[in-house]
């Protein structure tokens, strides 16, 4: 619609301002709301420091991060006590990114802590500036990393593997196929749980210090209703290309945005910080331990055997009732002379980790209970 000057008219809906509190750029018509969140927050933080002292966010301090770096730096400890979670949780799986990201945080350290800080303290803080006005500048856009994208597919696979592996079980070779738990008799669950797991993966990694997908409008939206439109792309993708992770990338790098609460942080206690990713971490662990009992193996006498199906043969062994010592001891003392196995066959042979054939069943794989292991 042109002006009776004849000149276009300009769109301003869409120009972007500064927020006074915490520098943030932010659409022009989402400003009211982001400085009342702003005022939230600052108004928690005074609460929280009458009532906690130093133990806000704007209490974290260089030499606090390097100790825990040196401490705990491959369980993510620094990251946590920083108020960036995701990363500490990344860390965590992946052995502090494989050394990798710790060699990187040794000297991305001071920056860490200047955008962890309160926003009296960053007022003097040159990284924190140089941030801000990176922030307008790219209209709250940041560049397409090839790393970041890297990593999506990283972390996305393994953490896709880690979610499947909590229902199919190892394929059997002589069956021809995967078995599933006794709960489901279809690929459904199996592929649900690896479109939920690339999506955890890929949002992980999306989140990850400066950068999140929970931004709109500038302001912070629902993470679990942005995580269901990721976790909706993951299957769609693993629906039609059997690729979960190509899905989740296109979703997470098309939204990606700076973090505007990295300019206010919160002020949960460092001990609540570490409470959470200590209890992240152990979820991660528990699924973990489950996948490796479901896919996990040993090779005994050239055979591979499952760790599920040996902890089982294991219960239900002999040894409980008949293990006997002396004869224990007799073939450990003749195996040293004669350099064999010795007691360790004996034990084998006690805890049958291997299935016996029984001759009147043909090739059926039969347990010394009688039912079938497999």
């Amino acid at each position: 619609m042109p002006n009776p000057n004849g000149t276009a008219a300009v769109d301003t809906s869409a120009a972007r301002v500064p927020c006074d509190d915490c520098g943030g750029l932010v659409p022009k018509d989402n400003i009211s709301v982001h400085r009342a969140a702003c005022s939230r927050r600052r108004r928690h933080q005074d609460t929280k420091e009458s009532d906690i002292g130093s133990t806000s966010s704007s209490s974290v301090n260089l030499l606090t991060a390097y100790i825990l770096w040196c401490l705990g730096g491959v369980f993510g400890l620094h990251h946590a006590y920083l108020n960036r979670p995701y990363q500490g949780l990344g860390w965590y799986a992946t052995a502090g990114l494989f050394g990798w990201g710790l060699l990187r945080d040794l000297y991305r350290m001071p920056y860490y802590v200047s955008l962890a800080r309160s926003s009296d303290d960053r007022n003097s803080d040159v990284a924190a500036k140089v941030r801000a006005a990176t922030v307008q500048a790219r209209n709250g856009v940041p560049r397409v990393s090839l790393v970041r994208i890297m990593l999506m597919g990283l972390f996305g696979t393994y953490f896709g593997w880690v979610a499947s592996c909590l229902v199919a079980l190892p394929q059997a070779e002589e069956e021809g196929g995967a078995r599933l738990l006794w709960w489901t008799d279809n690929d459904a669950v199996y592929g649900l749980l690896r479109a939920l797991g690339t999506a955890a993966g890929v949002w992980l990694v999306g989140n990850m210090g400066e950068e999140t997908i929970m931004t709109r409008g500038g302001i912070d939206i629902s993470s679990s209703a942005e995580f269901a439109r990721l976790a909706v792309c993951c299957l769609a993708s693993f629906a039609i290309l059997d690729r979960p992770v190509l899905g989740g990338i296109y979703y997470a790098v098309s939204r990606r945005r700076y973090r505007l609460s990295m300019m206010c942080p919160t002020t949960s206690p460092v001990t609540r910080r570490l409470g959470r990713h200590l209890l992240s971490c152990a979820v991660f662990t528990a699924l973990l331990a489950v996948a490796t009992y479901n896919h996990g193996s040993i090779v005994v006498n050239d055979q591979k055997v499952y760790f599920h199906d040996a902890l089982r043969n294991a219960v239900n062994s002999e040894f409980w009732h008949a293990f006997n010592w002396t004869q224990f001891r007799e073939e450990s003392s003749s195996g040293d002379r004669r350099g064999g196995g010795g007691g360790g066959d004996y034990l084998k042979n006690v805890f049958d980790l291997r299935c016996k054939t029984d001759a009147g069943s043909g090739d059926r794989c039969v347990s010394r209970r009688g039912s079938c292991c497999l």
